[in-house]
């Protein structure tokens, strides 16, 4: 009969052994265009979970990534689509500000099972065709079943200067580990806090805007409801655009952990 070993790290389906995922993932190359603005945090605060408190001033961030030469998926890449939120969390004695992402959606089943299960990221898969560069321009959009949710766009982008790649410390964002279980019963529930460190080697900013298409649920039954209550968010005010180049980003799975 197979029993897991206390301490080791699992992945389904369990019985074939530990977990091949290290306890660090590297990225090769990771390309983001990020796209923010502020709301009401009375029409926000519905969306943050129960273990965080909402940060201010009342953010959400769109961020589109392409992300190459994976070591983890044998050398191969992905995209993902983030729509993030800045909360508060505790973490023993400390108070952080950090970003919480509501959902994610990403190219690769594989990624969003393993983000899913092990740090409670709240991942589903999507569509996401190769991001648009234009001088001066960039873009992403994201789909489910060939029905768009959504287009970001940054126009008059203007490189900052940066005189070496800038290596910054640990970059933390949360997620809510929350599984439920057979006849209601909710397996796991509790917050987590991610760690991750990236090596930005150009930057520029601009002018981004956001475009919610409007899926219904026979196009997009898994995405509709989170398309239609992000629309509804009032803008108060556009944020400048960012499109970064990132090398050697790392995800370090050994320092994420549960924050109760």
């Amino acid at each position: 009969m197979f029993k897991p070993e206390p301490g080791r790290r699992y992945d389904m389906p369990v019985v074939f052994g530990p977990s091949d995922i290290g306890a660090q993932a590297t990225y090769g190359e990771t390309r983001m265009i990020a796209h923010a603005f502020l709301t009401d945090p009375a029409a926000l605060e519905p969306l943050v979970p129960y273990h965080f408190t909402l940060a201010e001033p009342a953010k959400v961030t769109v961020i589109g990534r392409t992300h190459t030469d994976v070591d983890w998926l044998a050398g191969r890449g992905y995209r993902s689509v983030r729509i993030s939120i800045d909360v508060l969390g505790r973490d023993g004695e400390q108070v952080i500000k950090a970003p919480y992402g509501l959902v994610v959606w990403e190219s690769d089943p594989h990624p969003v099972i393993s983000g899913r299960e092990y740090l409670g990221i709240s991942k589903m898969v999507g569509e996401m065709p190769d991001h648009e560069y234009v001088p001066g321009g960039a873009a992403f959009e994201c789909y489910e079943y060939g029905t768009r949710l959504l287009r970001v766009t940054a126009s008059g982008l203007q490189p900052v200067l940066q005189r070496e790649p800038s290596s910054g410390s640990d970059s933390i964002t949360f997620g809510w580990k929350f599984i439920p279980g057979p006849r209601g019963v909710v397996d796991v529930d509790y917050p987590v806090k991610q760690v991750s460190r990236s090596r930005v080697t150009s930057m520029s900013t601009g002018t981004g805007s956001v475009v919610w298409d409007a899926p219904t649920w026979d196009q997009c039954p898994f995405s509709a409801r989170i398309i239609g209550t992000l629309a509804a968010l009032p803008v108060l005010e556009v944020l400048p655009a960012t499109v970064t180049v990132s090398a050697a980003s790392q995800l370090d799975r050994a320092a994420s952990s549960r924050l109760d």
